[in-house]
């Protein structure tokens, strides 16, 4: 049964306007974004950038562009009335989400956020993500050119399946060498509708590079201890890019998502 407050009109205006913020979102979680093609794109350098090559013909960076990547924004108080929708308008240009049009309906996104949000890749999508940077380097713009590659993603999530699957890990893991956190989302997993984001988190598996191994956190478990099994086992080969790539801070966390 739901419950209407009644008398909410009648409170002071500043005690309705702090109710109206304490409903908004808190967008310093962590979120689940759904990958999408068409993030690698280059960017063709000038003289003034850092990274610029004298004596290089191309001067491209391929860039894996995070930025062009969207998540939904929940904020349903924004259709109550004029009062919540003036508090709303404000927290949404602070907090830099958009506010779009489709469908004759309005909805609201926000743009990941590469140190606090996650990537997420579903299993059907993984070699379409795994393919992506090779094919895009064989359109007519990039054939036969020489780019460096530039990734700024510290978070990627994936599902829980691929530790019991016969997939391998990507080839194009190995370009991201700023990557983290690797969520392993069991349960529910996120799609296309909705804000998804991390509900609960379970122990987590560090990368220790002392060692060359991963280890196990002391805590609960969130899912059966196979996983962690799975995991530790590390037949995906997870550990060889961690060692060739000198990543030593990396850690493995199983979470549970959930709509908003």
């Amino acid at each position: 049964m739901a419950y209407i407050f009644a008398r909410f009109s009648e409170l002071p205006p500043e005690l309705r306007n702090q109710i109206w913020r304490q409903a908004l979102p808190d967008l310093t979680e962590p979120g689940l974004c759904l990958y999408k093609k068409g993030c690698w794109q280059p960017r063709y350098l000038i003289p003034s950038d850092p990274d610029y090559l004298e004596g290089d013909l191309d001067n491209i960076r391929y860039e894996f562009r995070h930025d062009m990547l969207t998540m939904p924004v929940e904020l349903p108080q924004f259709f109550a009335n004029r009062e919540a929708r003036s508090i709303i308008l404000d927290w949404i240009r602070n907090n830099d989400v958009e506010i779009r049009y489709s469908e004759d309906r309005i909805h609201f996104v926000r743009r990941l956020n590469s140190k606090v949000d996650a990537l997420y890749v579903p299993m059907e999508k993984l070699l379409e993500f795994d393919m992506e940077p090779v094919d895009r380097q064989f359109e007519p713009d990039l054939v036969g050119r020489t780019v460096g590659i530039a990734t700024h993603l510290t978070r990627f999530a994936l599902s829980a399946e691929f530790f019991y699957s016969e997939e391998l890990l990507p080839e194009v893991w190995e370009l991201f060498t700023r990557v983290e956190v690797l969520y392993v989302v069991v349960g529910e997993h996120p799609d296309m509708q909705g804000q998804w984001d991390i509900q609960q988190t379970g122990r987590a598996i560090f990368w220790n590079d002392e060692v060359e191994k991963f280890e196990l956190q002391d805590g609960d478990d969130i899912y059966d201890g196979r996983l962690y099994h799975q995991i530790l086992d590390d037949s995906k080969g997870l550990g060889k890019v961690l060692k060739e790539n000198a990543m030593s801070k990396f850690k493995i966390q199983p979470v549970s998502a959930a709509r908003r």
